[in-house]
């Protein structure tokens, strides 16, 4: 089974936001990815709205009600950031951990430190017809503590592997590769659904799905974005598929 390729849209934004004008719009490039082989839209509003606005989610939202896109909202987990999340009809939403000072997410969420308090926290989500997805490292406590807090999905945080190939280090990428399988045979075992991000590339995916097996979605953005720019976002796209 080949995984859903789903496009996160934060960095459009990113580059909008540069000059505070209306340019890219996010809409527009929704159209675009129409137009691919992509099944989907992520999101991440972020506590300090760095990227993806509030009135961003709105658009996209009503937007999306009618296009064969689906739509996933990353999120750190605040009772703020929920209440927006509840107000969407988004099918998936993917908890993350979230710190001001980083550039961007740079590991998986901590689920063992907080298992009572998400447990609670996702009960809303679910409730409301969303499904929960937590992004974790390919740590076995850590995908364990997401089964025991009933997620439906788990993301496996893909950065070290991803740092590994741009450092050309084939012993680091072996093992990553090999705890990533590990994990995602873990996760299924237990009854969660897989899904990968983080870092991820036209380059890099292929040796690493090569190793795994029933992964459903790949939730990827910088890489597709950044190439957007050479050669359109349309074509960026396609070298996924």
């Amino acid at each position: 089974m080949k995984p859903e390729l789903h496009i996160n849209i934060d960095h459009v934004a990113t580059v909008r936001n540069a000059r505070m004008g209306p340019e890219p719009n996010l809409i527009e490039a929704i159209k675009n990815i129409e137009k691919t082989c992509a099944a989907g839209i992520t999101t991440h509003l972020r506590e300090d709205r760095r990227h993806i606005k509030d009135a961003d989610i709105k658009e996209i939202e009503a937007y999306l009600k009618n296009s064969r896109l689906g739509f996933t909202f990353e999120m750190g987990a605040t009772e703020e950031i929920r209440a927006i999340c509840l107000a969407t009809s988004a099918k998936l939403a993917t908890l993350v951990p979230e710190k001001r000072e980083e550039l961007t997410t740079e590991g998986g969420l901590d689920v063992l430190s907080q298992k009572a308090f998400l447990a609670e926290f996702i009960k809303p989500i679910q409730a409301n017809s969303t499904q929960v997805s937590i992004f974790v490292d390919p740590d076995l406590d850590q995908i364990q503590a997401s089964k025991d807090i009933a997620a439906d999905f788990i993301e496996i945080h893909t950065g070290t592997y991803a740092n590994h190939f741009i450092a050309n280090n084939e012993e680091g990428l072996a093992q990553e590769i090999q705890r990533i399988k590990k994990a995602a045979s873990f996760a299924q075992s237990l009854g969660l659904k897989v899904n990968l991000g983080h870092g991820l590339t036209s380059l890099n995916l292929p040796r690493l799905l090569a190793q795994l097996e029933d992964i459903q979605e790949l939730h990827i953005g910088h890489s597709i974005i950044a190439n957007a720019v050479l050669c359109g976002l349309e074509n960026s796209i396609e070298a996924f598929h």
